[in-house]
């Protein structure tokens, strides 16, 4: 058996009872919203691919927005793993660190598969119109997406080599 405790209690500077987040309730919260974040993620990126499938490329622009803040609220989620590990590296277990680090980064994989498939399914779009002679017409709306897409390739590429990154915090 092992014990947990989310939540620490401690007597304050003035004698009151003050209570604050423990390592292992932190670490529960971190892996509870990455959880949610994945959920919320893999949703959007479906919803993405059934709204290029329709050509509603202008609602696809906005999910993938979404997205795109989405990749950028994970670098800081990984950020703040990192300066966690910095502060607390004593209390860090050798294989619980790699458990959580594998976890993170497979999801991470799994994302950018799913990104290089919406991004498959813009080129292909503006091949057909291209081929359709469409493409004048339609170039607007898919290209804001391809756009976006790529940028959301580059940064989920950025969240990715954050794994180097802590690797190296945990060494040090």
């Amino acid at each position: 058996k092992k014990t947990i405790k989310l939540i620490d209690d401690y007597i304050g500077a003035s004698g009151e009872n003050r209570y604050k987040l423990s390592n292992q309730g932190s670490d529960f919260l971190f892996r509870t919203n990455e959880v949610e974040q994945h959920l919320q993620i893999s949703m959007k990126q479906i919803y993405t691919k059934e709204l290029i499938k329709r050509r509603e490329f202008n609602q696809a622009y906005n999910v993938a927005r979404e997205l795109l803040e989405d990749c950028l609220y994970q670098v800081q989620s990984i950020e703040a793993f990192m300066f966690r590990l910095k502060t607390n590296i004593l209390n860090v277990d050798v294989g619980e660190y790699g458990k959580i680090i594998d976890e993170i980064f497979k999801t991470i994989e799994e994302q950018k598969e799913e990104y290089d498939i919406i991004l498959d399914m813009i080129k292909e779009c503006e091949e057909e119109f291209r081929r359709l002679g469409y493409y004048d017409k339609k170039v607007e709306g898919f290209k804001r997406v391809k756009e976006l897409l790529e940028c959301i390739i580059k940064e989920h590429d950025n969240v990715y080599l954050k794994r180097f990154e802590i690797s190296d915090v945990y060494e040090e």
